[in-house]
């Protein structure tokens, strides 16, 4: 971690309104590039209607996606042999890194990343990383969308990535809050209930 506290100043001090707009610059970047390179998103657009010329706003992102759930990654992996479910945006060469979830409900998922560069970020804690201040922890907000319903967080990419993910349940009962911390990160944090 640097000397000042902070993995990415430039992101972890933005200002909320700044940051709405750097994910909405990103998501609308990533739109066609991962509608053509991911074969289960096409499909899942294609079935819903949508196209990426349709989405020109981080709104129009929210409520015109259609959601994906896990059944589907294996469904398609299943049925056309991906071991990534239709979700690489990459080929398997330029994965740099490959993850998988545990597979206590079912086979285990392969989720795979292309860094650019080494993000210090994920060495640390994977998404998050705990307030100095304890004011819960941080998330990097030009990466990740957070949001909270029904007392549960739910996680989105909003940053370039092999793997995208979208409203995705984390299990964790907490609460989201926007806006500057007293450790000076103004970007998105999870408080646990």
């Amino acid at each position: 971690m640097p000397d000042d506290g902070y993995f990415e100043p430039e992101i972890e001090t933005v200002l909320r309104a700044s940051l709405a707009a750097l994910q909405e610059e990103r998501i609308l970047e990533l739109v066609p590039y991962v509608y053509e390179r991911s074969a289960l998103v096409r499909r899942k657009w294609e079935e819903a209607g949508v196209k990426p010329g349709d989405i020109g706003s981080l709104a129009d992102f929210t409520e015109q996606v259609p959601f994906m759930t896990k059944d589907d990654i294996r469904q398609f992996r299943d049925t056309s042999a991906d071991p990534f479910g239709g979700l690489l945006c990459t080929g398997y060469a330029d994965a740099t890194t490959v993850f998988s979830t545990s597979g206590t409900t079912g086979d285990a998922t392969l989720y795979a990343h292309a860094w650019d560069r080494w993000h210090p970020f994920w060495a640390a804690t994977g998404i998050a990383v705990e307030c100095p201040h304890r004011a819960g922890a941080h998330v990097d907000g030009g990466e990740w969308a957070l949001a909270a319903r029904g007392g549960e967080v739910f996680i989105s990419t909003a940053g370039p990535r092999a793997h995208q993910v979208s409203d995705a349940a984390t299990g964790v009962r907490g609460t989201v809050t926007d806006g500057p911390c007293a450790c000076g990160r103004t970007g998105p944090r999870v408080v646990i209930s």
